[in-house]
């Protein structure tokens, strides 16, 4: 996991994929069974899957490896359309917009586009190589639906804008599912009471579970009043959809959302369905949200499912008021709490009390679990205490951080060492700070003094200044002629 990333699986799923396309199922079964057969019980490099392919095959994919694996990133596409009626033809214009440098090429693969209208289904296979590139198709009649790599066979950041009647179409295209979601995606873009009532409708209407729920995501997306109203009115029978419907509700921080979340967690069955209620009601701080919270934090369920939302929607509130009633049903229940809820438990119960100024009851709660029986408990209670934030953790931290072997608890410990130290480091910055502004406003002061000191003593020297001899006029009239 630390050397990888949560890319390398998915990015390696995406390249098998990939293949798999340009083989053909059948082949490309016959290649992978013929790689393993030759390499079972062995290690093995990348090159060695490229040489079972290009042998079983017969076809070079040097190139293939060569920029999907040994460089970095994916294609990013601009595709643009336009129907000249001129000439009854599809215009496609293909552009590359990745910057392109020593770690990321200009790629170059097969590329599949779908035209849908009164003359069928025609798909054409291109291949692209620059950076930029255009195509004609001619047709009878101008299509209805445009679409670019509609079987997702290919890694790749696609741009592309289509006419509105292009995107109803395809939402109501029942065989490309793919499809309509990507329909959906432009929706949510476009905004507006007219995308949200075509969103609404998708969820009103009996349509595939998954467009209803991607339908619920851009109606959280887009976030505005009449989205909201169109979430609220949903009322399906399928808990998957529901399920959606009510996590994207508590996204809105609206009183209206505080009461449909309140009724759905008095009325709803569904364990998953509840906790996103649960967690959505964290927002509020009203005294019925409190007691609802209250409640949930100590109803028993399958993995205390339920708690561990509750936990989740107290760690929102971010109060330490939470902190007896939390602490007790951590204590109540901890042989019946899974270990990662238990330890997320530890850490919202110091979350809430980091600012507080006692801490030594929280943190003698979490040294308790910091040699528990369970090795993830014990990584979480040393977690925990970086998050309590309080310098008398140090020592026992130390410890564990400095243990020869790497482990997830010695992890955890550096991790929380240098959390506290960060924290403290930060306050003796903020204390060395109001050191210096004090001593500047010191010395300020004291200049103050000074200037005044010296300005009395120039009004002073001014007031006793002998006044300059007064001389008549006739005098002046004398001086002014003997000069000239």
């Amino acid at each position: 996991e630390e050397q990888f990333g949560f890319h390398a699986y998915p990015k390696g799923s995406w390249i098998l994929h990939m293949l798999r396309a340009q083989l053909g199922e059948e082949l490309f079964r016959r290649c992978i069974k013929t790689y393993l057969e030759r390499h079972s019980f062995a290690n093995v490099v990348t090159e060695d899957l490229n040489r079972a392919i290009e042998e079983t095959s017969g076809r070079s994919f040097d190139r293939f490896f060569d920029q999907w694996i040994y460089h970095a990133h994916y294609p990013e596409l601009d595709v643009r359309y336009t129907w000249d009626s001129a000439v009854s033809a599809a215009h496609i214009s293909i552009r590359q917009t990745q910057a392109v440098n020593d770690q990321v090429l200009l790629f170059e693969f097969p590329l599949t586009l779908r035209f849908k209208g009164k003359f069928g289904t025609q798909d054409k296979a291109v291949t692209i190589r620059q950076r930029e590139q255009d195509f004609d198709f001619p047709f009878e009649n101008a299509p209805e639906i445009f679409r670019v790599d509609p079987k997702l066979e290919l890694l790749a950041q696609t741009r592309l804008d289509l006419p509105a009647q292009m995107i109803n179409a395809l939402l109501e295209d029942r065989s490309d599912v793919i499809g309509q979601i990507w329909a959906i995606g432009q929706l949510e873009k476009k905004g507006g009471p007219d995308a949200v009532g075509r969103l609404q409708k998708i969820l009103q209407r009996d349509h595939f579970y998954a467009m209803q729920i991607e339908a619920a995501k851009a109606l959280q997306r887009i976030h505005s009043d009449e989205a909201f109203a169109a979430l609220k009115a949903v009322r399906s029978q399928d808990a998957r959809v529901r399920n959606q419907v009510v996590a994207a509700l508590a996204g809105f921080h609206l009183p209206e959302a505080r009461e449909v979340l309140e009724l759905t967690a008095a009325e709803e069955k569904n364990p998953e369905i509840l906790g996103h209620a649960i967690r959505g009601l964290g927002r509020f701080r009203t005294a019925e949200v409190k007691t609802t919270l209250d409640r949930f934090l100590r109803t028993a369920s399958y993995r205390q499912t339920l708690s561990s939302a509750a936990i989740s929607a107290i760690r929102i509130q971010d109060e330490p008021s939470w902190r007896t009633p939390l602490q007790q049903r951590l204590q109540e229940a901890e042989k019946q709490f899974p270990a990662v809820v238990f330890g997320r438990g530890l850490d919202t119960l110091a979350y809430i009390s980091r600012h507080e100024s006692d801490k030594e009851e929280v943190r003698t709660f979490l040294l308790q679990s910091v040699n528990h029986k369970k090795q993830s408990i014990q990584a979480a209670a040393l977690g925990a205490l970086g998050t309590l934030e309080d310098n008398r953790s140090v020592g026992i931290l130390e410890t564990w951080a400095n243990t020869d072997k790497d482990t997830p608890q010695r992890r955890a410990a550096q991790r929380a060492l240098a959390a506290i130290r960060g924290t403290r480091s930060w306050s003796a910055n903020i204390t060395e700070l109001r050191e210096e502004i004090s001593k500047v406003q010191s010395e300020n002061r004291d200049l103050r003094k000074e200037l005044d000191g010296l300005k009395r003593k120039l009004d002073t020297v001014a007031t006793n200044r002998p006044a300059p001899p007064r001389t008549s006029s006739s005098a002046r009239k004398s001086s002014i002629k003997t000069r000239r």
